[in-house]
């Protein structure tokens, strides 16, 4: 029996962050209903904007499980509970799979609640 398609609530989605020695590097892992997510990245902040630089991804997740919906929901989860107003994530270098050698194109999510509620009691 396959997985069925539903979309995931903020509640299924698990954050593990562990921030490298310069603060800026981290292992980010994500829990989702499908299967874990694993990425590591530079963290760049600025105000309500986080950038993942360098970004590289490894899942247990089946292929074509994720989708554009499932991203969202992973993006709108992080930026509710961190207090980003936008999420923007850029590859690195492929080394393996799908054309190495080559760079992915980014992706950008922007919150749909408006401006981030944030009143400073939020941790990041």
């Amino acid at each position: 029996m396959g997985y069925t398609f539903m979309m995931w609530t903020p509640a299924e989605i698990i954050f593990e962050i562990e921030e490298g020695a310069d603060g800026q590097v981290a292992i980010i892992v994500i829990g989702t209903p499908a299967g874990e997510i694993k990425i590591l990245a530079e963290l760049h902040e600025s105000g309500n904007e986080l950038r993942l630089v360098r970004t590289h991804i490894q899942s247990s997740i089946a292929p074509n499980t994720l989708g554009v919906g499932r991203l969202r929901a992973i993006a709108d989860a992080a930026m509710e509970r961190m207090g980003y107003d936008a999420i923007e994530i850029e590859g690195a270098d492929r080394t393996t799979g799908a054309g190495p050698g080559r760079t992915p194109g980014g992706i950008r999510f922007a919150c749909r609640r408006g401006p981030a509620a944030n009143d400073g009691s939020q941790e990041r």
